[in-house]
């Protein structure tokens, strides 16, 4: 009986030692719960004492996103002015070029119409050349057979002359 008190005595100190390392460990997690619990307590105090720090600093931000905005607004605007004087300048110089083009149509015309009449020209011309120089060369055989006729003559005058002179010495000699 000894030995079952034993027992149960030795049972009872295992369960005495069981539930002691479990109240410590629950101790533990309740130390640390209440760590936790101080810590979250003063990040939430850190926080509310942040707060007016940061409403400072987020409303400095919108000003400078307002004065942005109001900047880049004013730069959109600006920009759009500028695109209606570019579009301005852009249809003015369109209908010049528009005009231009008409004109050198025009001109390219007129040149055209006077480079035909210049062909037309030059072509008359060198047919009234060549006809010229048909001229010109019936021309010098017509000179050539008159010299050569010319020569003929002269040359039949000048033995009929001789042959007068001949005559004549012989007539007077006799």
């Amino acid at each position: 009986m000894i030995q079952a008190h034993v027992e149960r005595l030795a049972l009872r100190e295992t369960e005495v030692h069981q539930l002691q390392e479990e109240l410590n460990l629950k101790n533990n997690l309740l130390k640390r719960a209440q760590i936790r619990e101080q810590d979250t307590k003063q990040a939430h105090e850190d926080c509310i004492d942040l707060l007016p720090q940061k409403e400072s600093r987020l409303s400095r931000i919108k000003e400078e996103l307002r004065l942005k905005d109001e900047l880049v607004q004013k730069a959109a605007e600006k920009e759009q002015e500028t695109n209606k004087a570019f579009e301005d300048q852009l249809a003015h110089k369109n209908s010049e070029v528009c005009r231009l083009k008409d004109e050198l149509k025009a001109m390219g015309e007129v040149q055209d119409r006077a480079v035909k009449k210049r062909q037309e020209r030059t072509r008359a011309h060198i047919a009234t050349l060549d006809l010229l120089t048909k001229k010109d060369l019936e021309l010098q055989r017509n000179e050539e057979n008159w010299r050569r006729k010319y020569d003929e003559l002269q040359k039949c005058l000048q033995d009929q002359t001789d042959n007068l002179q001949l005559l004549q010495k012989s007539a007077q000699e006799e």
